[in-house]
């Protein structure tokens, strides 16, 4: 799971500015395409990634600057093996 400020795809909004400044730089705003990367390899459970909201069934309209996700590792693919492969050398 993973819950992160997002800039709303607003980056230069001037509230992100004032709520960094207010948290002495302690804040760090990511758009959703690199929130998205932070699940690279990973399968996103419904609804995915979403505003905070939408995980509670509270259903927020707008724009969310608090996105969560879920996701899970898939399953390992397990392909056999050939017979033939252990019969021919090296």
């Amino acid at each position: 799971m993973i819950t992160h400020l997002s800039d709303g795809g607003v980056p230069g909004d001037p509230r992100i500015a004032r709520t960094r400044e207010l948290h002495q730089g302690g804040l760090f705003f990511r758009s959703r395409k690199e929130i998205e990367a932070l699940f690279d390899g990973l399968e996103l459970v419904a609804p995915g990634l979403v505003g905070v909201g939408e995980w509670r069934g509270a259903g927020a309209e707008g724009t969310s600057w608090w996105l969560a996700g879920v996701a899970r590792k898939p399953p390992a693919s397990h392909e056999p093996e050939s017979p033939a492969s252990h019969d021919e050398p090296p």
